[in-house]
């Protein structure tokens, strides 16, 4: 019995012990990079500023990492050109680094091309990261080819757009040619932007490519240096009238070029309905009785696509030429939720979120009108587009 009680001390005392060190420098207990944040090609300018952000994890926690180590070879020559270090401190402690919160785990610092080597070729150079804990525990070392070489932005011309847009029209391209001192290899993206003219409001719209995709993309031949999008519904979206669109290219430096504007009118079409369900007839409940609760939905179709879609309403009269809601329109809803009496105007009974079929629940009590109810349905668009009136008649009778 006093052995058996000796070893439980024992084992007792090795735990407490491990606990007071519950961190050692081992594999198993190593931080780990998730992932880097850097741009993959640098001008030699010394004006230029190159952030470099590291996501660590620890199974400690992120706050048992110490800091990120970098060091920088040439590729060419394998020769050391500099180290340094990252920070997770949210710029505190060191406020060039450019670190923005303070424990999240991302370690941030700001090089510029002299920072990493004062005497700076053009070449390639190789960046070595890795994480060290409070502990002395290393990370894996991951590395990043990073070309050092002078670079001009990408050159636009040539921008074209058609006079009017409408998504009933087939075929209506965007085009511009694009050409890199660097080569073509080095544009990383051609893209547009719409500004309304009476707003001032801009927007990113779509992408261009040169990849031969003539089906989805428009472009007739990969490689050539001119650059097609095919405009579909998403240019229209909530857009009406007169835009100007602008064209960018942006190479791997980071740096861009531009061309336009290019006046264009967006034209956007007036929605409409499908079918609308409604019951003919409902049969008033008894006096006494629960009310009686019945669904109805409207289809609702746009050209420019349901993104385009604003509202869905319809106004209520009833057989005594009064309407229901105080004579506000009644809105139909497309969110996915179900009946919820306690809830109006945003559990309406709705089936499936996002499918096009605007929903209500109607609630016919025992002390409903009787006689003939006129339903007047209407659907806006963001454009501003009200649809024609919709009319559907539901006949509320009695048991008797």
């Amino acid at each position: 019995m006093y052995r058996t009680f000796l070893a439980v001390i024992a084992v007792v005392a090795l735990f407490l012990n491990a606990c007071k060190n519950d961190n050692p420098v081992s594999l198993n207990g190593q931080p780990s990079i998730r992932h880097i944040n850097m741009a993959g090609r640098w001008k030699p300018a010394a004006a230029d500023l190159y952030k470099i952000e590291i996501t660590v994890n620890d199974p400690q926690g992120i706050r048992d990492v110490e800091s990120v180590m970098m060091r920088v070879r040439r590729t060419d020559t394998e020769t050391e050109v500099s180290r340094d270090t990252l920070y997770d401190d949210g710029a505190n402690l060191h406020p060039a680094d450019g670190d923005v919160f303070a424990g999240d785990g991302v370690f941030s610092n700001r090089f510029s091309t002299e920072m990493v080597d004062a005497g700076i070729t053009n070449g390639n150079y190789i960046f070595e990261f890795t994480a060290v804990d409070r502990s002395g525990n290393h990370s894996t070392t991951e590395e990043r080819s990073v070309l050092f070489s002078d670079n001009e932005p990408p050159v636009l011309a040539d921008v074209s757009a058609p006079d009017t847009f409408n998504v009933l029209r087939p075929d209506q391209l965007v085009m511009a040619t694009v050409t890199d001192t660097n080569g073509q290899s080095d544009i990383q993206k051609v893209f547009f932007r719409s500004r309304n003219i009476l707003t001032g409001v801009e927007k990113n719209e779509g992408t261009l490519f040169d990849d031969g995709n003539g089906p989805e993309h428009g472009d007739l031949k990969a490689g050539d240096s001119v650059y097609t999008a095919r405009l579909g519904a998403a240019l229209a979206v909530a857009k009406k009238g007169d835009f100007d669109l602008t064209f960018y290219a942006e190479d791997l430096f980071g740096e861009t070029g531009s061309a336009g504007p290019v006046r264009i009118y967006i034209d956007n079409n007036v929605p409409g309905f499908g079918v609308i369900d409604v019951p003919g007839t409902l049969t008033r409940p008894a006096p006494g009785s629960s009310n009686l609760f019945r669904l109805i939905t409207a289809e609702v179709v746009d050209p420019e696509g349901l993104a385009d879609i604003d509202s869905v309403y319809f106004y209520s009269r009833k057989p005594d030429m009064t309407y229901a809601n105080n004579g506000l329109p009644i809105l139909l809803l497309d969110n996915g939720l179900p009946f919820n009496q306690n809830n109006p105007g945003v559990e309406v009974g709705d089936v499936q979120a996002g499918d096009g079929i605007y929903s209500f629940t109607l609630i016919l009590d025992p002390s409903a009108q009787i006689g003939t109810y006129r339903f007047s349905f209407y659907v806006r668009d963001r454009a501003g587009n009200l649809s024609a009136e919709n009319i559907t008649e539901l006949q509320v009778i009695t048991s008797d």
